[in-house]
């Protein structure tokens, strides 16, 4: 549990991001509030987008699509890579898993919608 504001993200290697257990809504909070049927699964820690699109591939699920909505914002560009980047290192991703037709991509900061449009026009921004 992530006890107070911790490094960006970011700027850990995923061997230390993945350390975090994420499968616990802290009680108590607003978040707790809104979802309380939501049932703990101890040990769930952030999986790799590449391994999201694996686990899809190896269920045979040919028709799910992804939203995938970037979070990040030029109001706090020390917690994102910057825009374009970021923009290259999803579109990578989403190509090396041949999901291009799958996905749709979303962001309040046009920076990262005009990259995608620029480099991957095939690919729907909302």
């Amino acid at each position: 549990m992530v006890r107070g504001p911790g490094p960006a993200i970011h700027s850990l290697t995923f061997a230390q991001l993945e350390r975090y257990d994420v499968g616990r809504i802290k009680s108590g909070t607003r978040n707790a509030e809104a979802f309380p049927d939501q049932k703990p699964v101890d040990g769930t820690h952030i999986p790799r987008l590449a391994d999201l699109f694996a686990l899809v591939r190896k269920s045979c699920n040919t028709a799910m699509g992804f939203d995938i909505e970037t979070k990040i914002s030029p109001d706090t560009p020390d917690e994102a890579p910057p825009a374009g980047e970021f923009a290259r290192m999803l579109l990578e991703a989403i190509r090396a898993a041949g999901m291009e037709r799958r996905r749709v991509i979303e962001s309040f900061d046009w920076r990262t919608l005009q990259t995608v449009q620029k480099i991957a026009p095939e690919i729907q921004i909302a």
